[in-house]
C-alpha cells in the first residue's frame, strides 16, 4: 500500500511478546494510560519494538457466515446467488447439508464483505429476494 494512503498512529513503537498479540495491539497502545508503560518498555527493551502504521481502510474483506432459509423451488439458488452478487458480496463457500428435500431448507454461506454496513445491505437484499424466508448472520460458537 502506498505510504501516502497510510496514517500514523500516536504511538510509533510496539512491543510484540509474540506475534499472536499483534491483533489487539492497536487498541491497547492507543489508550493514554498505557503510554508511560510503553515508554518504559521501549527504553528497557528497544530491540523488541517495531514501527507500526495502520491504513485508513482495511486491506482485505472480512469473512462472515450467513444462513438463508428458503422455500424449495426452481431457480431459488440462482436468485440467492444473484442477490449476493447484486449486493457486491463474494461467496467463498456454500453448504446446504444433506437433509431430504422439504418445503424449506437452510443454505449456509461463508461470504466476504467490506464492513458491518456492507453486511447489513447484503442481508437486506437477501430478505427482499423472492423465496427467501429469512437471512441472518451466523455467529461463531464461543
Amino acid at each position: 500500500m502506498p505510504r501516502s494512503s497510510m496514517r500514523r498512529v500516536a504511538v510509533r513503537f510496539l512491543v510484540i511478546p509474540s506475534w499472536d498479540t499483534l491483533v489487539a495491539a492497536k487498541a491497547w497502545w492507543s489508550t493514554s494510560r498505557t503510554a508511560p508503560v510503553a515508554s518504559r518498555l521501549r527504553h528497557k527493551d528497544a530491540e523488541r519494538f517495531i514501527y507500526v502504521e495502520w491504513a485508513d481502510e482495511p486491506a482485505r474483506p472480512f469473512e462472515t457466515g450467513v444462513i438463508v432459509t428458503v422455500t424449495n423451488g426452481k431457480g431459488v439458488l440462482a436468485r440467492v446467488a444473484s442477490a449476493f452478487a447484486g449486493a457486491e458480496a463474494d461467496i467463498i463457500h456454500m453448504d446446504m447439508g444433506e437433509e431430504a428435500a422439504q418445503e424449506a431448507t437452510d443454505l449456509r454461506f461463508l461470504i466476504a464483505v467490506r464492513d458491518s454496513t456492507h453486511l447489513d445491505g447484503v442481508l437486506r437484499a437477501l430478505n427482499r429476494t423472492t423465496s427467501v424466508l429469512r437471512a441472518s448472520r451466523t455467529r461463531p460458537a464461543s
